[in-house]
């Protein structure tokens, strides 16, 4: 089995998600840490024009969308699973609205002026995120970006409804006695507003909350292992792609593989990624493309929340 590779940065919080993934799972991982802001060239030899964090390399088959590289690790190391069997559908849709109108909320609430100069004590840093992301942010369906008043019943509400649970349960973690994805896509959130300096008052008169918290901060981040993007770049170019899952007849509309293709987020990042069409099944899509450095290299993408065409 290949090497699992992470691109990201520190301050990323779907980064955090899926470290605390590993984590719960015990993994040892190889840590590549990338620009905060565009270009980020090496990342890009392996995705094509995908530019969100994290990625998750394996030998040459590239995955993004921390959904799908949390089911991807899940397959690898099914115990404990991160989508029980009496709870799946109910955590999997859940965490998807978390890593949507969740992290919209947290993010939006954490960019009033306090939490920015927490976050960025360098003006220049945060002068070159937003420069950074305006271009990032149009053209898709989403609205990351909300008034911090329009965000805060959210994140209220998210508050009481996980306390209330914790209560009635008496378990560590909102699914039981082990986390699940639901857990981490919470936790990622509010992970991000407490780097802002900005949760000890949403969390005022809730008690489990914070226990559920320090539950979940202590599973840490497994066994990482630094790696540098060179590194990474050619251990995708030594590389053979895995062998690819049947393709799903009418899982596309009109397409089969060998087509020429491109693949984009419908909300934000929406960069087109070109290849070829690999795979389609009904939970992702994979296009092989290639680089001049990379060589050649299968790319992941979910079903929920992209979409795929012709060329």
């Amino acid at each position: 089995m290949s090497e699992i590779i992470l691109h990201h940065y520190p301050e990323s919080l779907f980064s955090e998600k899926v470290r605390l993934v590993f984590g719960s799972k015990r993994l040892s991982w190889r840590s590549v840490i990338i620009p905060v802001v565009m270009p980020k060239p090496d990342l890009l030899a392996l995705t094509g024009a995908y530019r969100r964090t994290p990625v998750m390399q394996l030998g040459c088959d590239i995955y993004c969308d921390t959904a799908l590289i949390s089911e991807v690790v899940d397959r690898m190391s099914p115990a404990p699973s991160l989508f029980p069997a009496n709870q799946s559908a109910r955590v999997q849709m859940a965490s998807r609205w978390a890593d949507t109108t969740l992290f919209s909320a947290a993010v939006s609430y954490s960019m009033q002026p306090e939490g920015i100069a927490k976050i960025f004590p360098d003006p220049k840093g945060a002068e070159a995120l937003f420069t950074d992301r305006q271009p990032f942010l149009a053209g898709g369906s989403a609205q990351v970006f909300i008034a911090a008043a329009d965000a805060l019943p959210t994140l209220m509400g998210t508050i009481d409804w996980i306390d209330a649970e914790l209560a009635a349960s008496g378990a560590p973690f909102i699914g039981g006695a082990t986390p699940s994805a639901l857990d981490f896509s919470v936790y990622h959130c509010l992970w991000f507003i407490q780097g802002a300096g900005m949760l000890d008052g949403l969390l005022a008169g809730r008690a489990q909350v914070p226990a559920w918290m320090k539950n979940v901060a202590a599973i840490g981040h497994g066994n990482p292992v630094a790696m540098s993007s060179t590194e990474a770049i050619a251990v995708a170019k030594a590389a053979t792609p895995a062998r690819a899952e049947p393709f799903a007849a009418g899982s596309t509309d009109g397409l089969a593989p060998g087509d020429a293709v491109e693949v984009a987020a419908t909300d934000y990042g929406v960069d087109a990624t070109a290849g070829t069409l690999v795979t389609a099944t009904r939970r992702e899509f994979v296009i092989a493309r290639e680089d001049a450095r990379a060589g050649k290299v299968h790319v992941h993408f979910p079903r929920i929340g992209f979409r795929i065409a012709k060329r």
